[in-house]
């Protein structure tokens, strides 16, 4: 970290803990707020390996389908990650998208047996 970096970020931190005193932030507040920061932006950036990866399609078979939910919760906002959804493969030729409970995280594999043995025997999404 540079000299300069170092400066800075203990003011960018007291800032933000600033905003959020004043608008009586809540903890889900700040974790949306939070995710819409990564979400535009990132941390990081995407990586050059994920770059790579979604530059290219059908690497993983003749037919690519994905199963999910925007309700999921361990990766949250919404499944939007560096501002796109992060279940979804560059060129697949369907999904199953869940957007209400049961189907979070887990539920979307284990209770979506009906549309996995269509994607699987008849590529077919609904």
């Amino acid at each position: 970290m540079s000299e300069r970096v170092k400066e800075i970020v203990p003011d960018l931190i007291e800032a933000i803990r600033n905003v959020l005193r004043h608008h009586k932030v809540t903890f889900d507040e700040y974790r949306a707020g939070f995710g819409y920061m990564i979400g535009v932006q990132g941390p990081f950036g995407v990586s050059q390996i994920l770059r790579n990866i979604n530059a290219s399609s059908h690497y993983e078979g003749s037919y690519v389908y994905t199963i999910w939910s925007t309700v999921d919760e361990v990766i949250g906002y919404g499944c939007v990650v560096y501002g796109r959804y992060t279940t979804q493969i560059p060129g697949q030729n369907g999904e199953q998208r869940f957007s209400s409970l049961p189907y979070g995280h887990i539920n979307s594999k284990d209770l979506s047996g009906y549309y996995q043995l269509r994607m699987v025997k008849y590529h077919a999404v609904s």
